[in-house]
């Protein structure tokens, strides 16, 4: 018998320590900072805008003009007032129509007169302005001529619109034409032994010339 003698092994008594190798954290990245700067494309201009100056002016004018009806046509004359602020005015006028001469069929005549104040807003553009104008007067009524003749007056009311153009010719003094077109709101009528002699009508039209002069 041949015996084969094996080397004996001897096992390791410490138990073996196994390193495992972690793998890299990521690291946290840092807070990232925003910033913008924004700056307008344009400058906005927030001054107020100056009001325009106010400038007072009155004015005194004198004017003569034609009416013109179905009845034929008047003189009439013109006197007033008025102030202006801006590219507004108002004025007060005081009207004469010369006076007129009516037959009453061959028997004699009924002299006839009108008187009427004015007042009249305006808007101005420029050279020219355009108003309305509201009246009140009377219309005054005589006889010539007839048995046991009288004298009327009735009442006149008026209103209507006014165009005009002015021209300055110095400082202090303008040329102004005027353009009326005016309704009658009131009717008055003279009769002669109850006939109709005169009627006033309820339209009519007239075109002046005159004179302003500027204070200051």
């Amino acid at each position: 018998v041949i015996a084969t003698a094996l080397p004996d092994v001897q096992e390791d008594s410490e138990a073996a320590t196994v390193v495992v190798d972690e793998p890299p954290r990521a690291s946290t990245p840092a807070p990232v900072a925003l910033t913008f700067d924004f700056e307008p494309a344009t400058d906005l201009d927030v001054t107020p805008l100056a009001s325009e100056p106010s400038v007072s002016q009155t004015d005194v004018f004198v004017a003569g003009a034609t009416g013109i009806t179905s009845a034929g046509a008047d003189g009439q004359a013109i006197v007033g007032i008025r102030v202006r602020r801006n590219a507004a005015s108002v004025g007060a006028e005081l009207r004469g129509d010369a006076p007129q001469q009516v037959s009453a069929d061959r028997m004699g005549t009924i002299g006839i007169a009108r008187a009427q104040i004015s007042i009249s807003p305006c808007t101005h553009f420029g050279a020219f302005a355009t108003c309305v104008v509201v009246g009140a007067g009377t219309i005054h009524g005589s006889g010539a001529g007839l048995t046991s003749a009288r004298e009327a007056y009735t009442p006149l009311l008026t209103a209507g619109l006014r165009v005009t153009w002015e021209q300055p010719l110095t400082r202090r003094l303008a040329l102004r034409i005027h353009f009326d077109a005016d309704a009658l709101l009131t009717t008055t009528q003279f009769d002669v032994d109850d006939m109709k002699v005169w009627e006033s009508q309820r339209f009519e039209a007239s075109a002046g010339l005159g004179v302003l002069a500027h204070f200051p």
